[in-house]
């Protein structure tokens, strides 16, 4: 286990100082040590197997291991500088990471974005993605808390020249197959409804991420699209059903014949096909912008744009406030 002032030697040869713990009990940063006072401090990010992964080897720890590896060389993806292997006495290994200023999920919480702020993460982490699925790969786990940011400014709206957002945690990126991934609000309808998993997952995640930066530059204080729908509790299984019921009438699915062999959620037909785009309108964003959303977020995974196409368009390099 991490904890304070341990010290850690990497292949690489290289000491580390263990500091403080970084939001989570396996993350934490650290400063490498150096024999040269003249050398400037170096501070980094080490991560050990979280307390989930229990299985022996720590399998997901080294499938995350594995995928730094394979996208060492993906300037939008962060890199893992060093490891530490596992000790003698069954410790775990632990990887060593770059470490970045802050998330987008802090980041969202200091102020609205510009609209070239919110291009400018939204293009970088359409270029992490593509290293991803290029590879054949999904990414799986697309949320606000793994986009990692510099250049980050809580001050003022301008962008910064230096803005850059890169993909962080490799966690759970996987080869496509059938099962359950993605947070709730980002979650996908094919996942929801069937399960399947592949790069179009993705896509749907992104695109509501950019929906959701979009509506706090209006509604700052409030939740985003399928992120704000009413519950009893707010337990897991009750959001799930919840946005898989929004996804039923928003899209009426049951008319969709990708959904046509799947149990779906009861109809409301007090609701109407497309209310969320006006819904959009009149959270303040603009008709082009919702355009944009309902080209890339179609419920049938084989009408959504891939990540290249929407790099393509070029909607995301108008930058201009408009």
């Amino acid at each position: 286990m991490l904890s304070e002032g341990a010290r850690l030697i990497g292949e690489s040869g290289k000491s580390y100082l263990a500091v403080s713990p970084l939001g989570q009990s396996n993350v934490w940063t650290a400063v490498e040590q150096s024999k040269d006072p003249n050398k400037p401090l170096q501070v980094v990010v080490i991560k050990e197997p979280g307390e989930v992964d229990t299985l022996p080897g720590w399998p997901s720890f080294q499938n995350e291991m594995v995928m730094h590896e394979v996208f060492k060389d993906s300037p939008a993806i962060r890199q893992q500088v060093d490891r530490i292997p596992p000790t003698k006495t069954g410790g775990p290994p632990m990887i060593v990471l770059e470490i970045t200023e802050t998330t987008l999920w802090t980041a969202r919480t200091k102020r609205p974005m510009s609209l070239a702020e919110i291009k400018t993460v939204a293009k970088d982490v359409l270029v992490g993605l593509r290293d991803v699925h290029a590879a054949g790969l999904v990414y799986a786990d697309l949320k606000p808390q793994n986009i990692m940011i510099d250049g980050f400014n809580a001050e003022s709206e301008e962008k910064d020249d230096h803005l850059k957002a890169k993909l962080g945690d490799l966690g759970l990126v996987m080869e496509p197959m059938n099962g359950k991934v993605q947070p709730i609000t980002y979650r996908a309808p094919e996942v929801y409804l069937k399960g399947d998993i592949t790069s179009r997952v993705d896509v749907w995640g992104w695109a509501l991420i950019y929906c959701h930066l979009l509506e706090a530059r209006t509604r700052f204080s409030k939740t985003g699209l399928y992120d704000d729908l009413e519950t009893k509790t707010g337990a897991m299984g009750e959001r799930e059903e919840a946005v898989k019921k929004a996804l039923m009438n928003d899209y009426k699915l049951q008319n969709d014949p990708v959904y046509g062999n799947v149990p779906l959620p009861p109809n409301d037909p007090s609701k109407h096909k497309g209310d969320q785009w006006e819904l959009l309108r009149q959270r303040g964003l603009e008709d082009g912008e919702v355009d944009f959303l309902r080209w890339v977020l179609k419920a049938d995974p084989y009408q959504r744009p891939t990540v290249n196409q929407i790099l393509e368009s070029g909607w995301l390099d108008k930058t201009a406030e408009e």
